[in-house]
């Protein structure tokens, strides 16, 4: 009995011994199979007899039916296999790719009781990490080449993040602050450099050209672009031109030996030239002026031509300058050019230039025209729409060819320059009348924004009317503390027919009106406001019967489709006098003056 006890033990210690050896099998199983790495054992002969659920996904995504059973150098690259070889021996690591993908596999032979009998393999994914390493590789690159243009710099360059901490400075700059670099890296701009605007800047978005900033008792030269990614400023540049006083006074005796020939320039190259708005002078919050804001500054991104349209008043120009100001093209100039109020005969003029010598009367020099003013800059074109037909063909050509050819000159030359055209009319009904090239239409209308009339977006009356009064109070040096319940009432009835530009005249009108008081009353306010009326200004009588005059032309030629004959029928009146009309409203193209 004895003997048979302990038979008994042995037996129950043994399966004991092997149910815990199942169940850590299942584990070790279930584990396996939960790895997002592929594992697989493969034999002597490269035959995979094993793989976890990831591998067989893997295999599959290679071409392969099914992991286990086929041969493992179906799928590995072929110096991969000698790795495999090595693998069988010694344990080894090695790179290879799967499907496109990136893998680091490591190896570690499979051994039996007298020799090797194949190896078990882990793929790992590693297409991020590589990735993000050549991408870090090329950050390092990168931001050795900058500094070591920052060491060499000999002008003062700083860089700041978007909150204004400085995070590069050249040793130049350090040097005449009397700074070490553990002085100025990771302080705020402020704390570091006298009267900056570096703050501003990242403030406004709106670079700052050739600036005079006073540091350490000199006045320098200062330049600073924000830095701008996906329409987000994420921080600044400055540059610092700190020249001997004597190299400056030299630059100023070339400056003036260059006067009589800038002279020329001087007309052009003023406020104007740079954008005096950005985003955030559009005022407003309301669902339709947020709506086109997110639409403008989505194209202030790219590089296309946009078309501004609304009713006069609504503030075109202002969108144009905001998209100038929040793109690339920032730090060069903004030029605008009104169409429709130069004559015919003087528009190529402004618009291309001319070259000295090409007429009686030209400057010596010549001119530059507003594209090559605006050369790596914005062309505004206001009112294009009242552009001449001949005109258009030439602004086509610009858009197409990207060069210009100014009056009187032999060759053509290229220009840098994005147009934003912008027009108060219909403009597809000025194309069917044919007043408006389609091919120029279909060109600057890619990218078009429809700026909402004051009308409808009241909820924005409050806000602009603060905004106007804060303007005024600082022009005028007066104190004003605003507008009465019952004046804003007035005001939000009425329907605003000149938009914005009939409103800021109302209030400074208004302001006018004020005699020792601070807020303004319905007493202080236009009839037009009060009484509900909508009175427009009145034109002189020979401007408004020849604004009707030409209408009238107009819409004849449009319901005759442009048959001159037809159309002086219409009017009553002989084809020559229509010719005649026709001339003196600016009507007649070329090809209608030679008939």
């Amino acid at each position: 009995m004895k003997g048979k006890d302990a038979l008994l033990d042995r037996q129950t210690l043994l399966r004991s011994y092997f149910d815990r050896l199942e169940a850590a099998d299942a584990n070790l199983r279930a584990v396996i199979e939960a790895m997002e790495a592929a594992l697989l054992a493969v034999d002597g002969a490269g035959k995979i007899v094993y793989a976890n659920g990831a591998a067989e996904a893997l295999v599959a995504e290679c071409g392969g039916k099914g992991a286990v059973g086929s041969n493992i150098g179906d799928y590995l690259q072929s110096e991969a296999e000698r790795y495999l070889i090595l693998a069988q021996r010694e344990k080894t690591t090695f790179v290879t790719t799967l499907s496109g993908r990136r893998y680091r596999v490591r190896a570690v032979p499979l051994r039996g009781r007298k020799a090797t009998t194949g190896a078990m393999l882990v793929l790992e994914d590693i297409s991020e990490q590589e990735v993000l390493r050549h991408e870090l590789e090329h950050e390092k690159r990168y931001s050795e080449v900058l500094k070591t243009i920052l060491e060499i710099a000999y002008d003062g360059i700083i860089v700041v993040d978007k909150r204004g901490i400085i995070t590069m400075m050249s040793q130049a700059y350090l040097n005449f602050l009397g700074l070490k670099e553990e002085d100025a890296i990771g302080r705020h701009v402020t704390e570091v450099i006298e009267n900056t605007r570096m703050h501003i800047v990242l403030e406004t978005g709106i670079p700052e050209i050739a600036d005079l900033q006073l540091i350490r008792g000199n006045y320098m030269i200062a330049t600073r672009i924000p830095m701008i990614s996906n329409g987000e400023i994420i921080g600044a540049v400055g540059k610092v031109l700190f020249r001997k006083m004597s190299d400056l006074e030299a630059l100023h005796e070339k400056i003036s030996r260059m006067e009589e020939q800038l002279e020329l320039y001087k007309g052009q190259i003023n406020t104007a030239n740079r954008s005096r708005f950005s985003f955030a002078n559009i005022i407003g919050s309301s669902p339709a002026i947020e709506e086109v804001k997110r639409h403008a500054t989505r194209a202030a991104l790219s590089d296309a031509t946009v078309l501004v349209l609304g009713e006069s008043g609504v503030g075109k120009e202002v969108f144009a300058q905001a998209i100038h100001a929040h793109s690339k093209r920032a730090a060069h100039p903004f030029v605008r050019i009104n169409c429709a109020a130069i004559p015919n005969d003087l528009l190529e003029m402004e618009l291309f230039g001319y070259e000295e010598g090409s007429f009686l009367g030209a400057r010596p020099g010549g001119k530059a025209g507003k594209f090559e003013i605006a050369d790596g800059g914005t062309l505004f074109l206001d009112e294009i729409a009242d552009m001449p037909l001949s005109m258009q063909a030439k602004i086509l050509r610009v858009l197409q060819e990207r060069e210009v050819e100014k009056i009187g000159a032999q060759t053509p030359k290229r220009v840098d320059v994005r147009i934003i055209v912008s027009s108060n009319q219909d403009l597809e009904e000025r194309v069917r009348l044919g007043f408006l090239r389609r091919d120029l239409y279909y060109r600057i209308s890619a990218w078009s924004l429809v700026i909402p009339p004051l009308r409808e977006r009241k909820e924005d009356l409050a806000d602009l009317i603060e905004h106007i009064l804060d303007r005024y109070i600082q022009k005028y040096g007066r104190y004003i503390e605003g507008v009465s319940e019952k004046a804003m009432s007035l005001l939000h009835r009425y329907s605003w027919p000149g938009n914005v530009r009939e409103l800021e005249n109302e209030l400074e009108r208004a302001i006018g009106q004020l005699d020792k008081e601070w807020v303004i009353q319905p007493r202080h306010l236009s009839e037009k406001i009060t009484e509900g009326r909508h009175v427009e200004h009145i034109k002189p009588l020979e401007e408004v019967m020849l604004a009707a005059e030409r209408q009238a032309i107009l819409d004849s030629l449009r319901l005759t489709e442009n048959n001159k004959a037809a159309a002086a029928k219409l009017l009553g009146i002989g084809r020559t006098s229509l010719y005649e009309k026709m001339q003196k409203h600016n009507l007649l193209e070329r090809k209608d003056e030679g008939e």
